[in-house]
């Protein structure tokens, strides 16, 4: 083979080889936790909820919003590992369904309801204080204690901290009505022990 023929032949595959390097993409995810605590959350080392509004009529949602929907992430473990005394829910504020203008969860997906938005709350009921999300305020962050108390002696104990919430549809224009359509949205989380 001639030196112009090598030449070429380098030249191509350099040429090639930048191509298919400019039309790669990817994408490198790092994930964990760093925590001397370990609890399983309903039963599960990731916890997975699922909070159903059920099927709801446009007037059903007010202008001060739907029945808040309660439910709650119940943290457990023995002693031995799940070691810490309180448990924090912290809600990733960057997550992409947050409107960081109205602090709520917007809706995605095909056909979503309009002029909706998920409220979450921190408690049920008539205590139930609204999370604004993607504020970030340590004061905003449901938590819970661990009961019992780590055992100084004998045999590790199982303990449970449950951390109640609720959400609810809102309108984002009070003063409209909600469209009809689908109710879909999630946000992650991450346990922080104390």
């Amino acid at each position: 083979m001639n030196k112009l023929t090598i030449s070429v032949a380098l030249a191509l595959g350099v040429g090639l080889a930048s191509q298919a390097f400019a039309a790669n993409r990817g994408e490198i995810v790092f994930k964990g936790s760093v925590a001397s605590s370990t609890c399983l959350i309903d039963g599960q080392e990731d916890g997975y909820k699922v909070v159903d509004f059920n099927n709801l009529k446009p007037e059903e949602i007010g202008a001060t919003g739907s029945a808040a929907v309660p439910f709650s992430l119940v943290i457990t473990g023995m002693s031995n590992v799940c070691n810490a005394n309180r448990v924090q829910i912290a809600f990733n504020p960057n997550n992409l369904n947050v409107n960081r203008g109205t602090g709520r969860l917007k809706l995605s997906g095909p056909s979503s309801a309009t002029n909706v938005e998920i409220g979450l709350y921190k408690g049920t009921g008539s205590s139930a204080v609204k999370i604004p999300l993607g504020a970030g305020n340590s004061e905003d962050i449901p938590e819970a204690n661990f009961t019992p108390d780590v055992p100084t002696s004998g045999d590790p104990k199982m303990r449970t901290a449950t951390v109640e919430l609720s959400a609810k549809l809102e309108r984002i224009n009070p003063a409209t009505d909600a469209g009809s359509g689908s109710v879909f949205s999630q946000i992650d989380y991450v346990l922080a022990y104390r």
